[in-house]
């Protein structure tokens, strides 16, 4: 098996990921070798990366039936592809059921798993993973605190992260660069815009994320004055902003009702090629529709190749918040008729056009029941 190993985990360090998912099947299907503890982590790896959980689960079947015929226990290296794979792929469940199976667990194993729940939004049980895996005696590297910071800020825990910052200063770790964003990040969430500023300031070797982190701090908390002047500073220190960037500044224009600016900011997206991200694409439809100009606004949206609901959510808050309660309406429909599912954002967004078209909007929405602070929404055809 040693060739077909090789193979696949050269694809996948390659970031080949689909040709390593086929290479496997090629060797499942030939039959003459079977798969082993070096063959499944770099496959497993695959599956996560592509968001292939049938497959990957499909693969855990294959190398649990292999570890029944050799009355033998996967290693903890197989074991944490698993839980980070099924982490990734947004089944915490099944990673929860890994991870609490493994006799062993190692760091990589926590950071996958309360990896997981950051990703999922699950911001309390990530915490409670991090205290657990505190007093079972496992160390924190800058990897797993990087990780777990944003759950605090999140939920607004000020004191649960400080007690990070504080073991990262004890840990040694408090000085690297993704620590120290995310300890950013994580004091403007909770508000604490000096400090944020302060740990700022203290980064000795500032990359784009630290600019953009501080930028949208002060966005987030209506310091549009500071944001822009952060921003300004940024371009002035010979930083290229990116597309993260463009997004955390333009809530900050719109405020300050800098319209001028803002198109600026479009020019250079369109001449650097960031527009069709996704997210930035998101901004600018925010942007524009903030500021009335709805058809910019939708031209922004048909530009974009792939969206996304996000991107669809975006564009029915801008009709409905501008009175275009027909092209608002018309862009729901749409959304589900390309196959979305509305969410409770889309509701939201939606809701204001209730007003206008009742009749109508009660039968595309079809049933909206709110279940405690969740929205089960059930569009027309779905269930």
């Amino acid at each position: 098996s040693f060739a077909w190993n090789a193979a696949i985990k050269g694809l996948v360090d390659a970031g080949r990921f689909s040709e390593a998912l086929e290479t496997y099947w090629a060797m499942v299907d030939d039959g003459s070798v079977a798969a082993d503890a070096f063959t499944y982590p770099p496959v497993i790896k695959a599956c996560a990366a592509l968001g292939a959980v049938e497959q990957g689960r499909m693969i855990r079947e294959h190398m649990e039936a292999g570890v029944a015929r050799d009355d033998a226990k996967p290693n903890v290296f197989v074991q944490c592809a698993l839980v980070d794979m099924f982490a990734k792929c947004g089944c915490l469940g099944e990673a929860r059921s890994v991870f609490e199976s493994m006799q062993q667990r190692d760091v990589a194993a926590w950071t996958a798993m309360i990896g997981g729940a950051v990703h999922a939004g699950d911001w309390l049980n990530a915490m409670s993973l991090f205290n657990r895996m505190r007093s079972e005696g496992f160390s924190a590297d800058s990897v797993i605190i990087a990780t777990v910071i944003p759950a605090c800020g999140r939920v607004k825990e000020l004191r649960a992260g400080t007690a990070l910052h504080g073991c990262a200063v004890r840990c040694g770790v408090a000085d690297d660069n993704s620590v120290s964003n995310a300890l950013v990040d994580m004091y403007c969430k909770c508000g604490c815009l000096e400090m944020a500023d302060y740990l700022f300031r203290s980064i000795d070797f500032k990359d784009v994320v630290s600019w953009s982190t501080l930028i949208a701090g002060y966005s987030q908390n209506g310091m549009y004055d500071a944001s822009v002047s952060l921003f300004t500073e940024m371009v002035a220190s010979g930083l290229k902003p990116n597309s993260n960037t463009m997004a955390s500044i333009l809530p900050s224009l719109s405020g300050l009702k800098l319209f001028r600016h803002g198109k600026e900011v479009h020019g250079f997206s369109l001449r650097h090629g960031l527009e069709q991200s996704k997210f930035l694409g998101s901004a600018f439809i925010d942007f524009y529709s903030r500021q009335g100009f709805i058809r910019e606004a939708g031209t922004v949206f048909e530009l974009i190749p792939k969206k996304d609901l996000v991107i669809w959510n975006s564009v029915v808050a801008a009709y409905g918040v501008n009175g275009d309660t027909d092209s608002a309406l018309c862009a729901f429909r749409a959304l589900q008729k390309v196959g979305f599912k509305p969410d409770h954002v889309t509701v939201i967004s939606v809701l204001p056009v209730c007003n206008h078209h009742s009749r109508l909007i009660q039968a595309d929405l079809g049933k909206l029941t709110m279940l405690g602070s969740s929205f089960q929404v059930c569009g027309k055809g779905q269930k």
